[in-house]
């Protein structure tokens, strides 16, 4: 959700379209719990800090994260608390969304990227949102819009974030830090740029590797999920099928088969 573009600026809609999202629903999309695990949060398993962040349980103790399914009253909760802040917004009593105007939103032309992004789309709809959906190629999606803040895309729902190295910075750094907002080339799709969160990243960045470095980073990491900036909804596992007759081992690194370590019985 881009942070700097109307409604979306305000942490209760963020909080209220979190809550209404069934991350059960759109991780069927992909397959199915075979496919990941449902993330609550942005450090994943196999990364430092993931479990002093809570693990699986990361930030399950925001209730716009606590139930994965969906909750319409939470959902409806934080809709009303966003009225009351902002009375001009156009948000009904029953914590609907009445305005008119489409929310741009791009997303990938293939499946099973374009199939989670229809039902993405039709959670926002249910919430009263009107979307002007458009489908792009994958490379064309991130060149050409969500990773170009001139194009003032609204929403992205088909972006995902891998490690450059083994620690919680190579997550959240470069996705979350307001200070690495490029025009052209950005990753930090929904802008956000919370100083308290920029200067922790800062500080936590010169903590040695450790458990105290993990800390500091798990600390973060619950920091963004309070902002609310996304809907974290997959941790995702490859599943491999092979012959009775070879061992297959995977590579974390490249998600793929590999050739050097698999072997024939």
């Amino acid at each position: 959700m881009n942070t700097t573009i109307k409604p979306f600026d305000n942490i209760n809609v963020r909080k209220a379209i979190i809550a209404s999202s069934n991350r059960n629903a759109l991780r069927l999309t992909r397959g199915g719990a075979v496919l990941g695990d449902i993330a609550n949060g942005w450090i994943p398993p196999g990364i430092p800090g993931f479990e002093e962040a809570g693990g699986l349980k990361q930030d399950a103790d925001l209730d716009y994260l606590a139930n994965p399914a969906g909750d319409p009253a939470v959902a409806k909760k934080y809709m009303l608390a966003a009225k009351k802040e902002d009375a001009s917004l156009p948000i009904s009593a029953d914590g609907k969304w009445t305005g008119g105007d489409k929310v741009l939103t791009i997303a990938t032309n293939a499946d099973p990227g374009k199939k989670t992004a229809e039902v993405f789309q039709g959670q926002m709809e249910q919430l009263g949102f009107k979307l002007n959906f458009r489908i792009v190629p994958q490379d064309t999606l991130y060149t050409k819009f969500l990773s170009v803040p001139k194009a003032k895309v609204a929403l992205g729902p088909n972006v995902g974030w891998f490690k450059d190295f083994a620690d919680p910075q190579s997550m959240l750094d470069a996705t979350f830090n307001g200070k690495n907002i490029l025009q052209q080339g950005n990753v930090n799709w929904p802008q956000l740029n919370d100083p308290a969160i920029n200067d922790a990243m800062k500080q936590a960045s010169t903590v040695p590797v450790g458990p105290e470095r993990n800390k500091a980073w798990a600390k973060i990491n619950h920091m963004i999920a309070e902002q609310a900036p996304a809907i974290p909804w997959i941790w995702d596992k490859s599943a491999f099928l092979a012959s009775k007759d070879v061992n297959l081992i995977g590579n974390g690194y490249y998600d793929g088969q590999d050739l050097n370590y698999s072997s024939l019985k």
